[in-house]
């Protein structure tokens, strides 16, 4: 009888598997006006949220205020440093060409709005807390949707940092055990990247991010040596759960799983061409 892991597996894969085929469909509709690439967007918003439909929910609110939402301020900077390093790396390597120039209602729904409360209400929602282990720990499981996360976008230039996004906002989903913080900082991130990057130097933004970055983070780490706070436990039995992150892990190697590594190479290469 397949175990817990197993069937979450099963489904994720066969999940992502149909979103890769949507983005393959919708992406052949055309796009040349400003409402074609709107109606797009939408079809490919709501075709990925279908399976919240069909999944059962796992116990895991999806508005109420996390109590500890305070713990996850050094993620509000750090995120968007993080963004702004990559964003930079491949500037200075991979000739990028302009983004097309949208209206600014279209921009904010469709490229801050809808990409965050989607891809956290299947990453972080759907996925983190259905691929928890038998014992409830999460160790594996924000190692697995942070992979899945990644491999959606189909985009080698923004693979790696979507992986390490999604590590974060896995961390600020175990926080504060809701999808409504990782959903904020991801809302917060795309929104500076739209309104505030186009505005403000990019190495003036990048310096101050980094600088707000490194005194948040050292003040938390020193709030946390002197005992003065403490992780949630939730998040403490995620960094101690070895064996069921290899259990999970070893599970999804063995599922359906590598079919999505391969359309989702298959789209990179695709666009790359």
């Amino acid at each position: 009888m397949p175990t817990k892991e197993q069937k979450a597996c099963q489904r994720a894969a066969l999940y992502l598997s149909l979103i890769f085929l949507g983005m393959c469909l919708i992406g052949l509709l055309p796009q040349e006006s400003t409402w074609e690439q709107c109606l797009c967007d939408l079809l490919l918003s709501l075709f990925m949220l279908l399976p919240l439909l069909f999944f059962r929910q796992f116990g895991i609110s999806l508005l109420s205020f996390p109590k500890n939402a305070w713990l996850a301020l050094p993620l509000f900077f750090l995120l968007p440093f993080l963004s702004l390093s990559f964003a930079g790396l491949f500037g200075l390597f991979v000739p990028q060409a302009p983004a097309p120039s949208l209206p600014l209602w279209q921009a904010l729904l469709f490229s801050a709005l809808l990409p965050a409360l989607v891809e956290e209400l299947l990453f972080r929602h759907l996925l983190l807390f259905s691929f928890r282990s038998e014992n409830g720990k999460y160790g594996g499981s924000i190692l697995l949707s942070a992979l899945l996360f990644s491999l959606l976008h189909a985009n080698f230039y923004q693979m790696p940092y979507a992986f390490v996004a999604g590590l974060l906002l896995g961390a600020a989903a175990l926080i504060g055990g809701s999808v409504l913080l990782p959903f904020v900082l991801h809302l917060w991130n795309n929104l500076l990247s739209l309104l505030l990057v186009p505005l403000v130097d990019f190495w003036v933004l990048f310096a101050l991010l980094g600088i707000l970055s490194l005194l948040s983070l050292s003040l938390f780490f020193l709030l946390l040596r002197k005992k003065t706070l403490s992780f949630p436990s939730v998040l403490q039995e995620a960094v101690k759960d070895k064996k069921g992150r290899k259990t999970l892990l070893a599970t999804a190697l063995r599922s359906p799983l590598w079919l999505c590594l391969a359309l989702s190479l298959l789209l990179a290469v695709a666009r790359l061409l």
